[in-house]
């Protein structure tokens, strides 16, 4: 005779218990794009009675052996001790991966070539404007020259920085090669026009050198720096620009 009481608690715990199941989601899996959902209903449902039955009957059989209330709590330190197989799984898991070690992080070859070759340019630069200054000592140029070089000096600061910061930094093309430095020694040997004429040349290049850099970057904090790089390099190409048409060159105020 059929307990109904006991078929509904049955069945209530058993669906439960499958929500969500690993059984649940194949039977999702194998109905996705399946062309006959029925069919895939039958045989999950198939094989969720051949397995209850297979239980029903073994506990049957264990019934014959051990009193009831020992099956039922054989089956309640059975689920127990799974539970706790599973809590020490997940802590060896998280364990074992807090203790890899985090990789020190290691400049790209992009990366390396083009901070490299940007404060190559920039020493480079400085060097060039030193010589230039010394040249050109207790005149409007010389005094334009030494702003110059401190300003190169503090910009060869800043790729250092952006090195050091974003040695992993992506680049969407291969380095930029940098324009050639302004050629000081040369430049002494002719007069001082030409040498800031020269100079502005290399400004304006180093101006699209840095832009260039900045639209090819794929990190935020690198692009703005270059961007600003650029903006500063434009900025001497201008002193130059107006020393070569007035003559004079007025410091900017701080």
């Amino acid at each position: 005779m059929m307990d109904w009481r006991l078929f509904a608690s049955t069945f209530a715990l058993i669906f439960l218990a499958e929500l969500g199941d690993k059984t649940q989601l194949a039977a999702l899996a194998a109905s996705a794009g399946a062309r006959s959902p029925w069919s895939v209903f039958a045989g999950a449902a198939s094989a969720l009675v051949v397995a209850t039955l297979i239980a029903t009957r073994l506990g049957s059989a264990l019934q014959r052996f051990l009193p009831q209330h020992y099956l039922r709590g054989g089956a309640a330190i059975l689920f127990f001790l799974f539970g706790i197989l599973l809590l020490l799984s997940a802590f060896r898991s998280r364990e074992a991966f807090a203790a890899v070690p985090e990789r020190s992080a290691k400049p790209g070859v992009v990366s390396s070539i083009v901070f490299n070759a940007a404060r190559d340019f920039e020493k480079a630069s400085l060097a060039d404007y030193d010589i230039l200054a010394r040249a050109h000592a207790s005149s409007e140029a010389g005094e334009m020259f030494l702003h110059l070089a401190a300003e190169e000096r503090g910009h060869l600061d800043a790729l250092t920085h952006l090195a050091s910061a974003h040695g992993e930094a992506q680049w969407e093309q291969q380095a930029i090669e940098p324009p050639a430095a302004p050629g000081a020694t040369a430049a002494m040997n002719e007069d001082v026009r030409a040498a800031a004429a020269a100079a502005m040349r290399h400004e304006q290049a180093a101006t699209a050198f840095y832009r260039r850099l900045a639209e090819t970057s794929a990190i935020p904090a690198v692009r703005s720096a270059l961007s600003e790089l650029a903006r500063a390099e434009n900025a001497h190409a201008d002193h130059l620009r107006i020393f070569l048409g007035t003559g004079r060159f007025d410091e900017p105020s701080v």
